[in-house]
């Protein structure tokens, strides 16, 4: 049976701290036992 990655999105506003975007992209870190992919999205595409 295979696993299909869940994709998620942090999402990146303004005035946010690096921490506020580490610790769920830590959260949700693509490994073996965690099925993550992450990645960070902004509100507008020229951020």
């Amino acid at each position: 049976m295979s696993r299909k990655n869940h994709h998620v999105a942090v999402l990146v506003l303004e005035g946010a701290k690096p921490l506020d975007v580490g610790i769920p992209a830590q959260v949700f870190s693509n490994r073996p036992s965690m099925p993550y992919e992450v990645g960070c999205a902004a509100p507008r595409p020229d951020w």
